[in-house]
């Protein structure tokens, strides 16, 4: 049987800490941020704050919206090795675009 990685309560910190780092940098709100992916606020800050695991249904909307890599988010490395630019593309969006390009896609490689 192969060993699945298991997230400590550290490691669930972190990553709520960078995501809280990141909103920061771009100056959102945390109820800008749950609205924006369809949380309510009290949900949203336990993300952040460490206290939960984040689901991956929202680990993507998060990731663009704060034009950052999925990578980053769960371990703060960038490994995104898709093409310069599409990733430019991806960091012109609004989290309102973002929304609608995740419908776009997935539509297409469902």
């Amino acid at each position: 049987m192969a060993l699945v990685p298991v997230l400590t309560n550290k490691d669930i910190q972190e990553i709520g800490h960078r995501i809280e780092c990141c909103r920061k940098s771009v100056g959102l709100s945390k109820q800008e941020m749950a609205d924006n992916i369809g949380l309510g606020y009290e949900q949203y800050r336990r993300i952040e704050s460490g206290k939960v695991l984040i689901k991956t249904e929202y680990l993507y909307t998060i990731a663009c919206m704060l034009r950052v890599s999925v990578d980053y988010l769960l371990y703060g490395t960038e490994n995104w090795s898709g093409s310069q630019k599409l990733k430019e593309i991806l960091n012109s969006l609004t989290p309102e675009d973002v929304k609608r390009a995740e419908k776009v896609l997935s539509a297409v490689f469902e």
